[in-house]
């Protein structure tokens, strides 16, 4: 599970809070892809990495 900072709601995998001020909310789809590095920086070898902050 995840908690966000803004309300301290906690969210599941699929994207629903399940406690929190935003229970009961699901957050929109987020299309994305999955591939391997090797892959993806061939494929992009002008591809920026930024470390987060936690």
């Amino acid at each position: 599970a995840f908690v966000d900072r803004q309300t301290g709601s906690r969210w599941n995998l699929l994207g629903q809070a399940v406690e929190g001020s935003l229970k009961g909310q699901r957050l929109p789809p987020l299309f994305h892809t999955q591939s391997l590095w090797f892959y993806w920086v061939a494929a992009n070898p002008t591809t920026t990495i930024y470390e987060g902050t936690t």
